[in-house]
């Protein structure tokens, strides 16, 4: 159509009207698409902060349900009695226990449930659960133990020591490091038959070869992997799942509450995590492949923490632990170290979970790890510092303490093996020798973490294997005092050893006993709440208490 106005001629287009129709209709459906995706976000969003909300309320009201509890085991431990139980502030302002659960009054209910360890060791769940609809259901469920800490307690004179019991290992089995929680001994070691690799294999590696032991090749095994052992009655050890098979030879573990982290010698998962809620029913709940093809060799834990060394693909090693029960409701990182010299940090999360965290370069081997104030203290191959030094703090960040003098370097080329830290020292036990008093043994403060360079021991110890040959330091343990420390050995007549550190200074006049095993010890573990001692070597568990 044209119209024409003062000589102007316009023109209007029906296609053109059209397409403006259609814009339109299309933009206004684009809107509403928009809209819609805006307020399905929102109700997303928000369904998402409504379930958020009652996890959060459940975690405190759980939380808060342990408190109690601690605070009932502080008036009277007695009071805290076996079963399922609602925990609520009495009329007269104090924690106590009411039925079996009980409804918190807003939709939760709470129930806490009692298991009897030891005479002075409890077990606590306590597990909150809420039920709003079939969209907003769940549960949260909390551990922690209750001991009867305020008891007054003697070490006793480990100078001392009873024997309480002696118990064979399964046939063909070679036990490597062992780890304690409640009433239940977890053992890492074999039942297959591993044989040793030509010396000539271990050419190119640095250091000295740390025993036969260390050469096993890295092998399948047919066996358990994994022992439990019920020890309630140290007088009569009994092994108590013996069904259960990792598949492969582990090397290392440690426990943390509910779960217990153990390097094997698979090579798709090194690291496997267990649950051992049931001692007598472990389950594989998850795992780690280290990066690389090297083997496992060390493993400690932190709170939130747990540590790993790393060997060559063809090693093995039985070197021991440090063993917290720091509980953790976030999950745990767990540090890697390999034979080339990389320490990872790992997180594992509750759900069993993992993720890298960092790495940081180790110039050897990580034979063992032990924990002090938020440092790392590694027992290493490296020839220029046996004993290295990790601020751990931020496991996203991995430092050495000082940059310059990152460690102790030892006298002569011998791997650092073993390592435990007191509240002012570090005791570092180290490979054999041909020489005689190398000084298997050495004594550091940490009072600055590292100590300055050049700064000689406190004191040390020379071990004999034979005649001629120093003997290595495979495991160390310490008492909670901090007086006494265990040695696992392969010495010639003592390959366990008691030392008082109390009765300075630190030298051959600190063992204050020594046990003749007849073959060699590969790890020690104390136990605090019991009091004893128990150390494991190739074919035997060994159980002590001090007189």
């Amino acid at each position: 159509m044209i119209l024409f106005s003062g000589g102007v001629r316009f023109t209007f287009s029906q296609s053109r009207r059209g397409s403006l129709l259609l814009e339109a209709v299309v933009a206004i459906a684009i809107f509403a698409i928009f809209l819609g995706g805006v307020g399905m976000t929102l109700m997303v969003g928000e369904r998402t902060t409504v379930v958020g909300g009652d996890r959060a309320t459940a975690s405190f009201i759980a939380e808060r349900a342990l408190e109690g509890l601690r605070a009932m085991s502080l008036a009277d431990f007695s009071q805290i009695t076996v079963g399922d139980h609602g925990v609520h502030i009495s009329n007269d302002g104090m924690w106590a226990f009411t039925g079996s659960s009980i409804d918190i009054g807003n939709g939760f209910r709470s129930v806490v449930t009692i298991n009897q360890l030891t005479d002075d060791w409890l077990s606590a769940t306590s597990r909150v659960s809420w039920n709003f609809g079939q969209t907003r259901s769940g549960s949260v469920l909390l551990r922690s133990y209750i001991t009867r800490w305020r008891q007054v307690a003697t070490l006793g004179n480990w100078s001392s020591v009873t024997k309480n019991s002696t118990t064979q290992a399964p046939s063909e089995a070679h036990f490597r490091a062992i780890a304690l929680s409640g009433t239940h001994a977890f053992i890492a070691g074999n039942e297959s038959f591993l044989a040793v690799l030509p010396q000539s294999r271990f050419a190119q590696f640095s250091g000295t070869l740390l025993s036969w032991r260390l050469a096993r090749a890295r092998t399948a095994c047919t066996g358990a992997g994994l022992y439990v052992y019920d020890v309630s009655v140290p007088q009569s050890p009994t092994r108590v799942a013996s069904s259960f098979s990792l598949g492969y030879e582990a090397y290392d573990l440690v426990i943390h509450n509910d779960r217990l982290y153990i390097i094997t010698a698979d090579p798709s998962q090194e690291l496997k995590v267990i649950d051992i809620s049931v001692p007598t029913a472990p389950v594989v709940v998850g795992g780690f492949d280290l990066p690389g093809e090297g083997t496992g060799m060390s493993i400690a834990y932190f709170p939130n923490t747990s540590f790993f060394g790393q060997a060559p693909s063809h090693l093995a090693s039985l070197i021991p632990a440090a063993h917290a029960q720091t509980p953790s409701t976030n999950g745990d990182t767990v540090y890697v170290g390999t034979s080339t010299g990389v320490l990872y940090s790992i997180l594992v999360r509750d759900d069993a979970t993992t993720m890298q965290l960092d790495s940081l370069s180790v110039d050897g081997a990580i034979h063992d790890i032990s924990l002090n104030n938020g440092f790392a203290y590694l027992a290493t191959a490296a020839d220029v510092g046996e004993l290295l030094v990790v601020d751990i703090f931020d496991p996203r960040n991995l430092v050495f303490y000082d940059p310059v003098n990152t460690g102790v370097d030892l006298d002569g080329n011998e791997d650092g093996t073993a390592m435990v830290t007191t509240l002012t020292g570090g005791l570092i036990g180290r490979a054999g020798s041909t020489q005689n008093g190398r000084n298997e043994l050495s004594f550091y403060s940490i009072v600055d973490p590292v100590p300055p360079v050049g700064t000689p021991p406190l004191g040390t110890i020379n071990l004999m294997k034979d005649d001629t040959t120093a003997a290595t330091v495979y495991g160390l343990a310490g008492t909670f005092d901090e007086r006494y420390v265990f040695v696992a050995s392969n010495a010639q007549t003592s390959q366990m050893m008691v030392l008082d550190l109390w009765a300075p200074p630190f030298s051959q006049s600190s063992i204050v006993y020594r046990f003749n095993a007849g073959e060699t010890a590969s790890d020690v573990a104390y136990h605090s709440y019991d009091n004893r001692l128990y150390v494991v070597s190739d074919a035997h568990l060994y159980i002590f208490s001090a007189n």
